[in-house]
């Protein structure tokens, strides 16, 4: 196995039961899917996914948001507290993205490795987690950029929830220099000369889906739960314009929230209550 990434990597710290597939999507993955971190690369990249098998028919999959890098190795698992007492299975997936440089604190799990897209690798690693774990119910959860991914990956999978808390609906909408970087560094778009978004966002988009809107103005086959907090500069630069391009408004279920000034996600207890109901009752 199993690439540290120079440093970057230590799959280890996280005391899990750890399974390696080696090259290819979980090859090695069988029924009942044992709980474990389940390793894999795929054209030299390696992909980290952590799977709580509770023998439900509901499956959760987790998109984490930035992270701080310093003194952190990847892979990064958020939210261990969200329906951690449900019976529902849980996988949390860390962004392979983020290997590909030291720096970045997010890359909306869209990178381009040796040709190979981030995007289609995952989607194909989602359908065989919900073909071992025979999920009826799937559920794509994730809070800024990991709302991203959420709405990215909910998409493809009619039926399926995407519960998502302030998120980004396209990338170069986001901050300017932190899409630059991710651009660079996951992308290799040259970007010494590129100075305002829609020249970013064009380069972006030949090389990733870096846009939600545009999938969502096509067509809905799923359900959105939006959890947008008022304050958030997010709400006319990433909400607005996704609300106004989306197709079908009444698969839309919008909740505005004061949970603090700016960029703020829900409380807990607020996330767990929104997608206890959402998860059941869909």
């Amino acid at each position: 196995m199993k690439n540290d990434y120079n440093g970057l990597r230590d799959v280890r710290r996280w005391n899990k039961t750890v399974f390696w597939h080696g090259e290819g999507i979980l090859k090695k993955i069988s029924s009942p899917v044992k709980t474990g971190i389940h390793s894999f690369s795929y054209n030299g990249l390696i992909y980290d996914i952590l799977i709580e098998n509770k023998n439900s028919d509901i499956t959760i999959f987790f998109f984490h948001a930035s992270i701080e890098r310093k003194g952190k190795k990847l892979p990064f698992f958020m939210g261990n507290r969200v329906l951690s007492d449900k019976k529902v299975n849980r996988v949390f997936i860390s962004d392979p993205s983020l290997l590909m440089s030291k720096d970045l604190s997010l890359a909306w799990y869209a990178g381009l490795y040796r040709e190979t897209r981030v995007q289609q690798v995952l989607k194909d690693t989602i359908k065989v987690i919900l073909k071992y774990l025979n999920s009826k119910r799937n559920v794509f959860f994730g809070p800024s950029n990991g709302g991203f991914a959420a709405l990215y990956f909910s998409w493809f999978f009619p039926n399926s929830l995407a519960f998502v808390m302030n998120p980004q609906t396209r990338i170069a909408d986001f901050t300017f220099q932190t899409v630059k970087k991710f651009s660079k560094e996951c992308l290799s778009i040259s970007t010494d000369n590129i100075f305002d978004q829609v020249t970013l966002h064009k380069e972006i988009m030949k090389r990733t889906d870096g846009d939600v809107r545009v999938l969502y103005e096509k067509k809905v086959d799923n359900i959105i739960v939006y959890l947008q907090n008022r304050t958030d500069h997010h709400v006319e630069l990433q909400m607005k314009p996704f609300l106004k391009s989306i197709k079908q408004q009444s698969k839309v279920n919008l909740i505005l929230g004061d949970w603090g000034e700016g960029h703020k996600a829900p409380p807990i207890d607020v996330i767990n209550k929104y997608l206890t109901y959402y998860c059941f009752n869909y």
